[in-house]
């Protein structure tokens, strides 16, 4: 991403105000980044899907899959710009923990399910 290196950079450097810009920075790429790339997706995703001759049989559900991925890429930006700033400052057990929570918290929530009639 890069912004590991500028942020390391400005750690070694103890140039708070830097670290600090280099956050800020990062963390408001992911997010308009992420929203950008939703939108975008969810307009183009339909001709992007006939541009590569989807099948029709399996069209739709492809065409429901990608739009629900595209509809999650802020956070996913947003996870790996966090990612890489937490790795630029040697933090690397924030992510396990995070990852480790969502990894049983969520298969938890997908199971106890019930949906609305």
């Amino acid at each position: 991403m890069g912004t590991n290196v500028v942020i390391a950079n400005a750690i070694g450097r103890d140039d708070k105000e830097k670290v600090k810009k280099a956050v800020h920075t990062s963390v408001h790429v992911a997010v308009i980044g992420g929203i950008t790339i939703a939108i975008f997706g969810e307009i183009f995703s339909e001709l992007l899907l006939s541009s590569l001759n989807v099948p029709n049989e399996v069209f739709l559900p492809a065409f429901m899959y990608l739009r629900i991925y595209l509809l999650g890429m802020p956070v996913i930006l947003l996870y790996n710009f966090e990612a890489a700033i937490f790795r630029s400052i040697g933090d690397t057990k924030t992510l396990l923990f995070a990852l480790l929570f969502c990894s049983v918290e969520y298969p938890d929530s997908i199971r106890n399910y019930q949906p609305r009639n």
